[in-house]
């Protein structure tokens, strides 16, 4: 997916969703993202690309939005998430090297 692709998408659904006029709007990754120069691309959006987003010009029932969207996209992970057994035993672990005279009641 690119630059365009995002700002493309973004802009159908404002206007699927009754926004009255979208003058501009941008979609910003990577290096691109400062300074912030408000131009898309056909740069690819890779995981771990910091992505902004600004839909200035965009309006609902004759107000003006003003706000900003950055967001990272990751890939989902591989390994299971940690279980609530693993935490506590990692925190047991941790307060016994740290400072032994303190025994938490876990």
């Amino acid at each position: 997916m690119t630059e365009n692709h995002v700002s493309g998408y973004i802009k159908y659904q404002a206007m699927q969703l009754g926004a009255e006029m979208q003058v501009q709007g941008a979609c910003m990754t990577g290096e691109d993202t400062w300074p912030n120069i408000r131009t898309s691309g056909e740069r690819m959006i890779r995981p771990g690309d910091l992505v902004f987003w600004d839909p200035y010009g965009l309006a609902w029932n004759g107000y003006q939005s003003c706000n900003y969207r950055v967001i990272v996209p990751v890939i989902k992970p591989a390994r299971k998430p940690w279980m609530p057994e693993e935490v506590r035993e990692l925190h047991y672990a941790a307060s016994q090297r740290s400072n032994p005279a303190i025994r938490p009641q876990i």
